[in-house]
């Protein structure tokens, strides 16, 4: 299934709707102890090594491994991280968001089919187990079955309700590793650093580390580079193990950690994926009539971005030619920025259409602007028709 950039519409569905708690289950039985489980049991340790990294979520502080890369989006305070190895590999997935209260299995099960749907995973365990901690924090690790022949740790951490199966109102924890390039003593390495992450979590130091301050993304790194590439400038952008994807009527070419999706409605559109992170999207189609670019583009956002909440333009860009004009964007929602292009045939500035039309957004992370400028101006420099 794949999720949007919408987090909070998941989050809403899967927090509001349960009710009823259970009686704890014991642990699986099993022949071989998992070295996560066992070091879960004699109790996770926060990481004493000082090459680690603190990174803010929110409120609260994550520490991860030297190397380590993430991809962070904020929705209205719920976070999703996407957490990166040193090889730029998938390693795990952080959400970080607020919960009524629910039932504990239930929540687990919606949040993993979230991600995944069978063939995939049947949805079954290889063990459980639960640990609740002196700060009134409780952890819940599974150990999820995968088809592919590796189990994907899962842990929960939140403050329990009536009783164990219970979350409380509050905020919630959830990790979610994915150490399918991991074998051997590879695997238990980072079964280590899994535990030493999560343990950053669960418990926080006295005082939050120093972050520097800034800005929700950089207002100017995207326009600044896709005005010069239109100037004839050479970005220096490798796209020679990117993937080219082609529609019906346009193609579009995205670096290696991307996917598109293509649909037809009213206007072919593309759909771009990062680690099945709806994070972009590439309009194309014919106006027969013209009409005011700021009226198109707040159509585009009330019928793609209209859940984000109220925008606005931080900065924008002209660009026309004897046979086109573009109008780039830089918009302001709660928690995050979007790039927005628009694209038409029509020289006619201040009018959007007739003739040709594709219009491109992009959510770049908001901790690193820079390289996701950079993607996304080899991304729009890419698309053909």
């Amino acid at each position: 299934m794949r999720r949007t950039i919408l987090l909070l519409v998941v989050l809403v569905a899967v927090i509001t709707v349960f009710a009823s708690s259970t009686l704890e289950t014991a642990s699986a039985d099993i022949e071989t102890p998992d070295s996560l489980l066992l070091s879960f049991r004699e109790g996770w340790k926060v990481p004493q090594n000082s090459s680690w990294n603190a990174m803010e979520v929110g409120e609260i502080s994550l520490m991860l491994p030297e190397g380590f890369r993430t991809f962070k989006e904020d929705i209205y305070g719920n976070f999703d991280v996407l957490l990166f190895d040193e090889s730029f590999s998938l390693f795990g997935r952080f959400l970080y968001f607020t919960s009524d209260s629910s039932n504990r299995e239930e929540l687990l099960k919606s949040l993993i089919s979230s991600f995944y749907r069978e063939p995939a995973t049947a949805g079954e365990y290889s063990f459980t187990e639960f640990r609740q901690f002196q700060n009134g924090l409780a952890a819940y690790l599974v150990s999820l079955k995968m088809t592919a022949g590796v189990d994907y740790p899962a842990v929960l951490v939140y403050s329990p309700g009536e009783d164990a199966q219970t979350i409380g109102p509050g905020r919630v924890g959830f990790f979610l590793f994915e150490p399918v390039d991991y074998k051997g003593t590879e695997l238990d390495r980072a079964k280590t650093m899994m535990a030493e992450i999560v343990a950053s979590y669960i418990f926080q130091p006295e005082s939050k580390p120093e972050f520097p301050s800034q800005e929700k993304g950089d207002h100017h790194s995207f326009i600044e580079l896709v005005s010069r590439q239109l100037e004839g400038e050479d970005l220096g952008v490798v796209t020679e193990n990117w993937t080219f994807a082609q529609g019906d009527f346009f193609g579009v070419m995205v670096p290696r950690h991307f996917t598109v999706e293509f649909s037809q409605d009213v206007y072919e559109a593309a759909d771009i994926y990062f680690y099945n992170s709806l994070l972009g999207k590439v309009l194309f189609g014919q106006l027969y009539e013209g009409e005011p670019v700021q009226d198109s583009l707040d159509k585009v956002i009330s019928d793609y971005l209209g859940g984000l909440g109220d925008y606005g333009i931080l900065e924008s860009f002209v660009k026309q030619n004897e046979e086109s004009t573009m109008y780039i964007y830089t918009l302001s929602f709660p928690g995050l920025i979007c790039w927005a292009v628009l694209y038409t045939e029509s020289t006619d500035v201040g009018n959007f259409g007739p003739g040709k039309f594709f219009v491109f957004l992009s959510i770049p992370d908001i901790d690193e602007p820079e390289l996701w400028a950079r993607w996304y101006a080899g991304i729009l420099n890419e698309i053909r028709f």
